[in-house]
């Protein structure tokens, strides 16, 4: 017979307090991390550490330090007017999306004649492909053969707002849906009880229904805010080189442009503008959401 030994040490989960409930769990979880690690975090460290270096794509990279951080703020005129338009569109998006899905997802919430039918109208767009919308807003809105008499695209004034519009009308589906369906959580008893006390359609709007939807509203800003730096497609689609002058350029196509350029490619450069948005919408989200606990904390308070 043998007997176990009296000194012997105690396995790994059994020093790091894990049962086998908690094994089981960190199992489950565990290829998630792996994948999350493989291809988020390996690939942005590989892009921080890229952006310390001036890179063609071929030949052996040099290492310049922060010349390309330095080169973005200070010498790159391009850069400050993309990442100007992307706060614009940021702002332009929190309207056209958030803003006017919350009013769509009120009006359904009336349940008129016909609201099923005009649910499945606004989402429509919101199936299609990005390429498809752009490409469709773009033979309507072309300069030369588009639909309007003057097209909006063609002037420096107003060709980023049409691409806000564009977007508005794409998205404001979502976020309609998103809303419809927190309203549908309210309870029926309270509005009946601010009609019992004389409140009106309007009067149960403000203090019923947008009261009730102050979580769905900070999630959809966070959402909109991260989205509107992370756009692409329809600028890309819509305004192939930014045109007129620029003023539809934002961060993600200068960036595209500067490191895939046929003429003169810079990996590096490229690195370094996402690096720099990586950390931009990082800080948003964090001072975003350490408001919102604060706020929150100060009414439970």
């Amino acid at each position: 017979m043998v007997r176990p030994v009296s000194g012997a040490s105690p396995s790994l989960s059994a020093r790091l307090g894990l049962d086998d409930e908690r094994r089981g769990a960190y199992g489950f979880v565990l290829p998630a991390l792996l994948l999350f690690g493989m291809f988020i975090l390996a690939p942005t460290a590989g892009t921080f550490v890229l952006s310390l270096f001036e890179w063609s794509g071929g030949g052996e990279p040099e290492y310049v330090g922060l010349r390309n951080y330095r080169i973005a703020f200070t010498g790159d005129a391009i850069f400050v007017k993309s990442l100007e338009n992307n706060v614009i569109y940021m702002f332009a998006t929190l309207v056209f999306e958030v803003g006017a899905g919350l009013v769509l997802a009120l009006m359904l919430d009336l349940k008129r004649r016909g609201y099923e039918l005009f649910r499945v109208v606004i989402f429509t767009p919101m199936t299609l492909s990005l390429t498809v919308i752009g490409l469709m807003w773009y033979f309507i809105l072309h300069p030369a053969f588009g639909l309007l008499p003057r097209s909006p695209l063609a002037h420096e004034d107003t060709a980023l707002y049409a691409l806000c519009v564009v977007s508005g009308w794409t998205y404001c589906g979502f976020y309609m849906v998103l809303f419809y369906a927190a309203l549908q959580g309210i309870p029926r008893e309270l509005y009946e009880a601010a009609m019992i006390d004389g409140a009106g359609e309007l009067r149960r709007i403000l203090h019923v229904s947008l009261p009730l939807l102050r979580e769905t509203t900070l999630v959809s800003v966070l959402i909109c805010v991260t989205g509107a730096f992370k756009a692409y497609d329809l600028f890309r689609v819509m305004a192939p080189d930014g045109v007129p002058h620029h003023s539809t350029e934002i961060v993600s196509t200068w960036l595209v442009r500067s490191a895939f350029s046929a003429e003169a490619a810079q990996m590096g450069y490229g690195a370094a503008l996402a690096a720099i948005m990586t950390v931009l919408v990082l800080a948003l989200t964090l001072a975003y959401m350490l408001i919102v606990r604060r706020a929150q904390s100060r009414e439970v308070g």
